[in-house]
C-alpha cells in the first residue's frame, strides 16, 4: 500500500514539476485572429488568375490536406503547366491596429516541389494595398520567396506584416513556370497552401519569428539553423542528403550512386548517352557523333580553315575531282574531293 501511494505522489509530483516549468518557459499566447481560413468552405474568399489554382482535396503532391480534407494548389491532381503564370488572391482584409510593440504576422502551412532543373519555376508570397484616399489597389510586393526547390513534408511559414496595420490588404501566392525543354517534361508536382491565419500577437509575448536561413523553417522550430542557401530541408530545417550530389535528394533519388557530373533526371537516375559525347539524348541533335569528336549541341564542331587550308583544298578539287575522268567535275564528285581534302574523309 505504501509502495502505491509513494508511486502515485512521486508522479503528482513530477506531473506538478513539469508543468511550472512549461509555464515559466512558454509565455501565455495573448494573439487575436484577424483572419482565418482553412480552405473547407468554398465562400469565394478566394480567387485564382489564369486558371492554375484549385481548392479542394488533393490527390497529387503531399496526397492529403495538412489539416482536415481540403487545400488549395497549383492542379491537386497532376503536375503545373510547364508555362505557367498564376495568382491565388485572397479576399480584402482589414487589418488591425497595433498599440506598443503589438505585432501582426500572417502565418500558412505550405507544401511545394518545383522542377530542380529550372529556377525559374518558383512561388512568391505577395501582398497588394488599398489606398483609401486614391480608391485603388498598389501593384504586387513580394513579401517571401522565392520558393524554387521541394519541401517534401508540409512545413509552416511566418510573415510580419506590422508594417501594414490598419491597412487593407490582399495576399496572393504567385507561381511562376517558365518552359524550357524542347522535349517538355520541366514541370513537377507544384505549390500547395493550407491553414491561413493573420494574427495580432500582443506586446506582453515578446514574440519574434524570423527565419534566419531562408528555409521555410522558423527559427524557433529549426534544428539546424545556418542551413546553406538553396538546400533541400526536412519540416525540422535540416539538410536532406544527396549522396551523390546530383541534385536530386536521396528520399527522391531511385540512382544514389550516380557519377560525378553526370546528367540525370528527376529521379536521379543518368540520362541515356547513345553515342558518349557527353550530352544526353533528350538534348542531342546527333545521337551518331563520332567517339571523341568536337560536338556542339550534340553535333560535330564546324571547324574554320584558314586560307591556305582552302586554297589547297580547291586545287585539290580541280586536280582529282574529275573520278570518271569525262572531262568535268560534277556537284558529286565536287563534295567527295572537298571531304578528303579537308580530311572528314579517308581517300580510297
Amino acid at each position: 500500500m505504501n509502495r502505491k501511494f509513494n508511486l502515485v505522489f512521486s508522479l503528482i509530483t513530477i506531473i506538478c514539476i513539469s508543468f511550472f516549468n512549461l509555464m515559466l518557459t512558454v509565455p501565455f499566447i495573448n494573439a487575436a485572429e484577424i483572419y482565418n481560413h482553412n480552405f473547407e468552405t468554398n465562400d469565394n474568399s478566394w480567387s485564382s488568375d489564369n486558371g492554375v489554382w484549385e481548392i479542394g482535396i488533393p490527390t497529387y503532391g503531399p496526397g492529403n490536406a495538412h489539416s482536415l480534407s481540403q487545400c488549395a494548389g497549383t492542379v491537386l491532381n497532376g503536375n503545373y503547366p510547364e508555362s505557367s503564370n498564376s495568382r491565388l488572391i485572397s479576399r480584402s482584409i482589414r487589418l488591425s491596429e497595433v498599440v506598443g510593440d503589438d505585432e501582426i504576422h500572417l502565418r500558412f502551412w505550405h507544401w511545394f516541389s518545383y522542377y530542380y532543373r529550372n529556377t525559374s519555376d518558383n512561388g512568391v508570397v505577395e501582398i497588394s494595398v488599398y489606398d483609401d484616399n486614391e480608391n485603388n489597389w498598389s501593384n504586387w510586393e513580394a513579401i517571401h520567396g522565392p520558393i524554387n526547390s521541394q519541401s517534401l513534408v508540409w512545413s509552416e511559414v511566418d510573415i510580419d506584416l506590422t508594417t501594414y496595420a490598419n491597412k487593407k490588404i490582399k495576399i496572393a501566392f504567385h507561381h511562376v513556370a517558365v518552359h524550357t525543354s524542347v522535349s517538355g517534361g520541366d514541370s513537377d508536382k507544384g505549390w500547395y497552401i493550407d491553414d491561413f491565419k493573420i494574427i495580432n500577437y500582443a506586446s506582453n509575448n515578446n514574440i519574434e519569428l524570423t527565419d534566419s536561413d531562408n528555409d521555410g523553417v522558423v527559427d524557433q522550430w529549426d534544428n539546424c539553423p545556418n542551413t546553406p542557401e538553396g538546400s533541400f530541408t526536412d519540416n525540422k530545417g535540416c539538410p536532406i542528403d544527396d549522396t551523390d550530389n546530383d541534385g536530386v535528394p536521396n528520399h527522391f533519388d531511385l540512382c544514389q550512386n550516380t557519377i560525378s557530373n553526370t546528367y540525370v533526371d528527376k529521379d536521379g537516375c543518368p540520362l541515356q548517352d547513345s553515342d558518349n559525347d557527353l550530352v544526353p539524348n533528350l538534348w542531342d541533335d546527333c545521337n551518331d557523333s563520332p567517339l571523341d569528336s568536337c560536338v556542339k549541341n550534340g553535333c560535330p564542331c564546324l571547324k574554320i580553315y584558314t586560307q591556305e587550308e582552302m586554297d589547297n583544298m580547291v586545287k585539290y578539287i580541280l586536280q582529282w575531282g574529275d573520278t570518271n575522268d569525262d572531262g568535268f567535275i560534277g556537284l558529286s564528285e565536287a563534295i567527295n574531293a572537298l571531304e578528303i581534302s579537308s580530311g572528314v574523309k579517308k581517300s580510297n
